[in-house]
């Protein structure tokens, strides 16, 4: 059993490579169909990224918070403005994450659903595909097994001769021989 990775790069496309370990398998349109299909979801879903500019974002959000709870602090004189500043910066984080998380999801729900439609189809010709999560990347497998009766679909492009003909020698008859 082989097996192919196309990983994602930069978060934004899947690679499109095509490598000598899918001749035989996929064609090069097949491929480049493939590549496509991914990036078109990938675009549609993208990958949530904890990029620097969020951070900021949020620690400024949070700024805010601790600079707004110090004025109503100053001019109310009790300890409650502050505690909900401490409250406001804690649900900021939690709703920050909660997006993330779902956008995240919603990326790995598309790409699974791409790999399950693939699969649907490709499991005939003995073609697996597989999201891993861990590497953001998919993995192309092939079976030898549904390959072998038809391993001559998608090497049109070389010649075999035969070295000898393997013709029967011809069997006579008595009454032929007088």
């Amino acid at each position: 059993m082989k097996s192919v990775t196309l990983p994602l790069v930069n978060n934004e496309t899947f690679d499109s490579q095509y490598t000598y370990e899918l001749h035989g398998y996929l064609s090069l349109k097949e491929h480049t169909t493939l590549v496509q299909l991914l990036n078109e979801t990938v675009y549609q879903h993208p990958n949530p990224e904890f990029t620097i500019c969020s951070f900021i974002i949020l620690w400024c959000v949070w700024i805010l918070f601790i600079v707004l709870s110090y004025i109503i602090w100053r001019h109310r004189r009790g300890t409650w403005p502050i505690s909900i500043g401490i409250i406001l910066i804690f649900l900021s984080l939690v709703i920050y994450l909660i997006i993330y998380r779902y956008r995240r999801q919603k990326f790995e729900e598309a790409i699974l659903d791409v790999c399950q439609r693939l699969n649907a189809t490709e499991n005939i010709r003995g073609i697996h595909y597989r999201w891993m999560s861990s590497t953001y990347s998919v993995v192309i497998e092939f079976d030898d097994r549904y390959n072998a009766i038809t391993s001559d679909l998608y090497n049109r492009d070389f010649v075999s001769i035969p070295l000898n003909a393997h013709i029967p020698p011809p069997v006579y008859e008595e009454k032929y021989l007088h």
